[in-house]
């Protein structure tokens, strides 16, 4: 897969594409937010739905792109409701009070071949810095340089803690995995 993912990351930088920014719209039905946490040393899963996305890239230089996503944390799910509404309750996310989410990117800079974005996550109104880390892919079948169509995949972590949402302590780890997949229109 690594190898892969290079090639694939590679082709869309290899590729003469416009030098500036190009605007792509987030497909809703085929992005998501998924996230895991330890919870009494087993790992449990969730999926957070991501409302809408300001994405504009710039394949020739990767500083001069901008990604605004924001997620619809009240519409957190796990699978099982109980611990569902515990992740809503007040003592983490407080979803009554703060139903979203946000991440602004910062700065990105392409790292082998991968992305790593910096960027300012909000979440219960606290905002933190976060590292993430990108792929970016081509749609399997589409020309080499056709970039109307991409899928990124985003991963990283956060102390949730750092943004008050330390409820169930003594139950549940600090660290939350991100996984994100995301699929892309050029506008």
């Amino acid at each position: 897969m690594n190898k892969i993912s290079s090639l694939c990351f590679l082709t869309l930088f290899a590729t003469q594409v416009p030098a500036a920014p190009q605007g792509y719209d987030l497909n809703l039905s085929e992005s998501r937010i998924d996230f895991t946490y330890d919870l009494q040393g087993s790992e449990f899963a969730g999926e957070i739905p991501i409302s809408s996305a300001d994405v504009a890239l710039d394949f020739q230089d990767l500083s001069n792109s901008e990604i605004s996503v924001t997620f619809n944390v009240s519409g957190v799910r796990t699978g099982f409701s109980p611990l569902t509404e515990a992740i809503k309750s007040e003592s983490v996310l407080a979803t009554g009070q703060f139903p979203t989410a946000t991440f602004k990117s910062g700065t990105i800079v392409q790292n082998g071949a991968k992305a790593q974005l910096n960027g300012q996550l909000t979440l219960r109104g606290a905002t933190q810095p976060v590292t993430l880390n990108a792929e970016i892919f081509r749609q399997r079948g589409s020309e080499v340089g056709d970039l109307s169509e991409l899928v990124v995949l985003i991963t990283g972590s956060f102390d949730r803690h750092a943004f008050g949402a330390s409820g169930y302590s003594g139950l549940v780890d600090p660290e939350i995995e991100l996984r994100v997949v995301t699929t892309l229109d050029r506008n």
